[in-house]
């Protein structure tokens, strides 16, 4: 399997520093679910295996190729708006997503509409 994996500078030393082959971030990048985060200055998605994606990627790769990438499937990659992996961590809790930007904004125009009221 060819592996193209676009890293950044801090992206390729986190994968060395923590043993995360190419190879499991293509599959992670294939198969994985993304979660957008709208925290900060750009918008940057999380990458990481649900059961689902788990179970394409046994069926895609095959049975040999998928044992011998499991153990290294448990990770999570942050991936830029133009497709750059940032950098990569080990999973230990559940990814939760951001609130919708809908929410924060609706949360201003009700907090704007009771200063208004003039309370």
């Amino acid at each position: 399997m060819e592996t193209i994996v676009k890293l950044t500078h801090h992206a390729e030393t986190r994968s060395n520093q923590r043993g995360i082959k190419a190879e499991a971030m293509d599959v992670l990048l294939r198969f994985g679910k993304y979660t957008h985060s709208y925290q900060g200055t750009g918008r940057r998605s999380f990458v990481t295996m649900t059961k689902a994606a788990r179970r394409r990627a046994r069926e895609a790769l095959g049975k040999d190729v998928y044992a011998r990438l499991e153990k290294h499937l448990d990770k999570v990659l942050v991936v830029a708006r133009n497709g750059w992996v940032v950098t990569c961590m080990q999973r230990t809790e559940r990814i939760k997503p951001d609130q919708k930007p809908f929410r924060q904004l609706q949360r201003h125009i009700c907090r704007s509409r009771f200063n208004d009221l003039g309370r």
